[in-house]
C-alpha cells in the first residue's frame, strides 16, 4: 500500500508542533518549575507561622487542653523543628473557650510553610473570659489574627 501524499505546507506545520511541543517540555516547564510554578508547598489560609506575641480571636468554640500537655519543648535549640514534640493534630481537652475569645499566641510549633497544617496546635494565653491567663492548645484553623 503505498503511502499517502502529504503536502509540503502540511508537513512543516507537523514539524513546526512537534518542535514547539518538545521545545515547552524541555526548556518551559523547567523554567516554570524554578519559578515557583511546580511548589508542592501548602498555601492556604493557615500557611503563615504565628510568631509569639501576636494578638489572635478564636472563629469558633473550642474545648481545649493545657498547651503543657500537647506542646512538649525537647530542650533543643539549635534548630525549630526539634524545638517542640507535638501531635499532628490538636485534641480537644477540657476547657471549653467561646468563640470571640481573644489570646496572645506563646508558641506555634511549625517552622516552614510545609509544617503549617491547618490542624496544628498553637499555644494561647487566653485574655479575657473565665480562663483568663490560661495557655491551652488550639487549633491553627480558628485563630484569626487581629
Amino acid at each position: 500500500m503505498p503511502l499517502p501524499r502529504v503536502s509540503l505546507r502540511a508537513s512543516l506545520v507537523g514539524i513546526a508542533v512537534v518542535t514547539f511541543g518538545l521545545f515547552g517540555i524541555l526548556v518551559l516547564l523547567p523554567i516554570l518549575w524554578l519559578l515557583g510554578m511546580g511548589d508542592g508547598t501548602y498555601h492556604g489560609p493557615n500557611t503563615d507561622i504565628l510568631e509569639p506575641g501576636r494578638a489572635v480571636v478564636l472563629a469558633a468554640e473550642f474545648r481545649a487542653a493545657p498547651s503543657r500537655r500537647v506542646i512538649k519543648p525537647t530542650g533543643r535549640t539549635d534548630f525549630k523543628e526539634v524545638m517542640f514534640d507535638w501531635p499532628g493534630t490538636t485534641p480537644e481537652g477540657e476547657l471549653a473557650i467561646a468563640k470571640g475569645t481573644r489570646g496572645v499566641v506563646e508558641v506555634d510549633p511549625a517552622w516552614d510553610d510545609d509544617s503549617c497544617s491547618p490542624d496544628r496546635p498553637i499555644a494561647v494565653e487566653i485574655a479575657e473570659g473565665e480562663h483568663r491567663g490560661s495557655v491551652v492548645a488550639l487549633p491553627r484553623r480558628l485563630l484569626r489574627g487581629r
